[in-house]
């Protein structure tokens, strides 16, 4: 704070930017189950396999990998002026995230 009790930290302007957002939910069938018969150490390694596998298409068709969690991913997909198809079309196109 300077001498009158203001912030010395210049203020940052928020910017807003509407873009239209595709959100996918996939999680790893049966692997609930698949946890009671393993070690810890065991099910991270097939999990770890199973997400470098997930990734490649979300990557493949331009989303990006919010989050991995436990069995779970969460990519997004959104328009961008070079693609507008992209929101709509890739998670329709992600049909390699189908396992069985």
């Amino acid at each position: 704070m300077n001498s009158s009790g203001e912030s010395s930290t210049p203020r940052r302007k928020l910017t807003a930017e509407r873009r239209v957002v595709t959100i996918l939910f996939s999680d790893v069938k049966g692997s609930t189950a698949m946890t009671e018969n393993l070690d810890p150490e065991d099910w991270a390694e097939i999990m770890n396999e199973a997400f470098d596998y997930l990734t490649q298409p979300v990557i493949r068709y331009g989303g990006t990998v919010a989050r991995l969690m436990g069995d779970a991913i969460l990519p997004f997909f959104w328009r961008t002026n070079s693609s507008t198809c992209r929101a709509y079309c890739a998670p329709n196109n992600c049909s390699d995230l189908r396992l069985g």
